[in-house]
């Protein structure tokens, strides 16, 4: 299938993928064995299993089971309705529903029959169907007094000039009307702040249409971010692509929480009608811990996928950079935030100023390298500190985060009430709309778009990097709307591949508080960096179907670094790690170790992986006692839709907790 067959490898051997599958259960498996000799016994089939998996079966904690899992099959089988697979799902969920994009099925089944399925020859693996959460986190509290002068927080100019000064770009001659963004997250309220041109949900499995809604507020917020017109803040918190349309595909309940087999569905609906519903973009402001390498991820896949479709797909890099001690870590990049085609998105401090030179990398932005690949994000830094968005009065976050609400400035045209939050969520939201605009550019001046991978190395290309990070943090640097407009507005993408396709020259300076401030010029293609003229031509990579970094020429005068250097001085970085692993791949065949220091974790236990809200003490710990996690799935009042099948009406002894406390 053309989504698996341009997915790249993992970079490392197979023996090497042993070790990796194996070291987190490696307490466990020293212990006697007590479920027979399957420890001992294990075969092909323990590798077809993701490593929250295989913890399992390592464990005693969920003997009888029942998992929620995503049975992906050899391309063009499915099993379901086969004697052999469905006497090992669970009765009444005889395949809970297909997922075509990534070529398997969501089942329930019990974890003493993961074996047998697994050595089903046309399983090519087996993944949990993990619990999804949002990127984004309470900022500061502040003072929310309001003048005709002022906004909230006492900011001296409103967020539209600091937030687009910062990024070069203060205009808004290119606000993306014919570009369409899907939201896929907690829904989108209506709003006639909003173009909210079609609404589904897809909570129970199924694209349901319905009328914009959303019980948490994430979503909303992030919509506002893309394309709020600003009318009922007098501009102040206008989107930075006020026009576009926004597509509201809702996977998460009114707690913030979902599957990610739902988001897979929305993925699987967004390319199936990106024409009809005029889908160009698709934000992902949400994710999961990463249980395996990214070609096997069904969360990655389905956005390769999308990518290969033609669709531009932000991702957010997760907010896992740093412990409740507010210890930076690596490595805590989310899914699919490891996407190799994703545009993943981290996290830049703008100081609530324009100015360049204050600017820092939030310390909550989740750093690279990604988990078992060790691919180099985020790919890009966008702000995303203290944004305020329209919210409504209703949702679960404005009715929490007190603190956190902002009266809308004087002056403006209809009350509204609008909420600041902070995190990679917001970036992300931040990047569509930029990207948003590019396409609006392309359109408008040569009735034609660029594909996905071209305006990700127009993105790198021309970031803007922060003096003081390293590239783990940063990636490229911080987003550059100017630049990434004047190129968009200068490449032709009419030219035939191996052409160039620049109508005028380009520089590679931007000016910001009259400050010159140099791109970045280079792209991280895969593991390598590259210098020269790469966006002159119109590259052979820039296709669809390529997989971003796959090994591939460039055209005209290039300069490939033939070594690892993304990975940076791993001295700064090796002994502070996120997630609690000891090995995380290979570098020039050499295997690297990270130290016993675990940043993000029980330090009295390597091996645990914490996902939630360390600065308040809601810790989840997903090891080998993944079955006894509760969830918040199952836990909360019913809210709106009653859609049948509804996750939050169905208790999944296999999720994590998905906090809804932000970080």
């Amino acid at each position: 299938m053309l989504y698996r067959e341009g997915m790249r490898a993992p970079q490392f051997s197979t023996a090497m993928v042993l070790v990796l599958a194996g070291v987190v259960s490696a307490n466990v498996a020293a212990a006697e064995p007590k479920r027979g000799d399957r420890r001992i016994t294990r075969g092909a089939w323990f590798q077809k299993l993701d490593s929250g998996l295989q913890r399992t079966i390592d464990g005693e904690s969920h003997k009888g089971g029942h998992l929620r899992v995503i049975i992906r099959t050899r391309s063009g089988v499915d099993l379901r309705g086969s004697k052999a697979f469905d006497r090992l799902i669970e009765k009444g969920h005889n395949g809970r529903f297909g997922l075509s994009l990534v070529g398997g099925v969501l089942a329930d089944v019990k974890d003493e029959d993961l074996e047998q399925l697994a050595n089903l020859p046309d399983v090519e693996g087996i993944s949990i169907d993990a619990p999804v959460k949002v990127h984004q986190s309470a900022s500061d509290g502040c003072s929310t007094w309001v003048t005709g002068y002022g906004t909230a927080c006492s900011d001296p100019t409103s967020q539209f000039f600091v937030e687009r000064g910062a990024m070069g770009y203060r205009s808004t001659n290119w606000d993306a009307w014919d570009v369409g963004v899907a939201v896929i997250d907690s829904g989108v309220s209506a709003s006639d702040d909003l173009r909210i041109t079609a609404s589904y949900d897809f909570r129970s499995g199924v694209a349901v249409q319905a009328a914009p809604y959303d019980g948490y507020g994430h979503g909303t917020h992030v919509a506002g971010l893309i394309a709020s017109s600003g009318s009922h803040s007098k501009g102040y918190y206008q989107g930075v692509a006020p026009g576009a349309k926004i597509i509201a595909l809702r996977v998460l309940d009114s707690n913030g929480a979902g599957y990610t087999s739902n988001v897979i569905k929305a993925v699987e609906f967004a390319v199936a009608n990106r024409t009809s519903l005029g889908i160009h973009i698709i934000n992902l402001s949400l994710g999961h811990p990463i249980y395996e390498p990214a070609a096997n991820d069904p969360l990655v896949l389905a956005v390769e996928s999308a990518v290969r479709a033609g669709i531009v797909v932000v991702v957010s890099a997760g907010n896992n950079g740093m412990d409740d001690a507010g210890v930076v870590g690596y490595a805590g990049i989310s899914s699919p935030g490891n996407a190799p085609s994703a545009i993943t998105v981290g996290t830049v401090d703008h100081k609530n100023t324009a100015w360049p030179y204050d600017d820092t990398v939030a310390p909550y932005s989740s750093r690279g390298p990604s988990w078992f690949d060790g691919f180099a994000k985020p790919d890009i830094l966008a702000p995303g500190h203290r944004l305020v968005a329209p919210v409504p009065s209703s949702t679960k976050l404005y009715q929490q985060l007190v603190s956190q609400r902002v009266s809308a400035p004087w002056g403006s045209s209809a009350p509204t009430t609008h909420l600041r939050l902070s995190g990679t969520s917001m970036s992300t939201a931040v990047v569509s709309g930029v990207v948003a605009a590019m396409l609006d550019v392309q359109q408008l001046t040569f009735n034609r778009k660029m594909t996905p991978n071209a305006i990700k190395a127009i993105l790198q290309a021309t970031a803007l990097p922060l003096p003081n990070a390293d590239q783990l943090s940063q990636g490229n640097g911080r987003l550059n709307m100017l630049g990434a407009l004047s190129v968009a507005r200068a490449v032709n993408p009419w030219m035939p591949v191996g052409q160039m396709w620049l109508t005028s020259s380009i520089s590679n300076t931007t000016w910001i508080e009259n400050q010159p401030i140099t791109w970045a010029s280079h792209v991280v293609w895969g593991d390598h960096i590259v210098w020269g003229d790469g966006l002159v031509y119109n590259q052979p990579l820039w296709d669809t179907h390529v997989v971003w970094g796959d090994s591939l020429p460039w055209l005209g005068s290039m300069t490939v670094d033939p070594n690892h250097i993304v990975w940076g001085d791993t001295t700064v970085w090796v002994n502070h790690i996120v997630w609690g692993d000891a090995l995380l791949g290979i570098v020039d065949g050499t295997h690297v170790v990270w130290g016993d220091h675990v940043v993000w974790g029980d330090s009295t236990d390597p091996n645990h992986i914490v996902w939630g809200d360390l600065t308040k003490g809601n810790l989840t710990k997903i090891s080998s006692v993944l079955g006894s996690a509760t969830s918040v799935i199952g836990n909360s009042v019913p809210d709106d839709s009653g859609l049948p099948g509804d996750p939050e009406l169905a208790v999944d002894p296999l999720s994590a907790v998905v906090p809804d406390t932000p970080f």
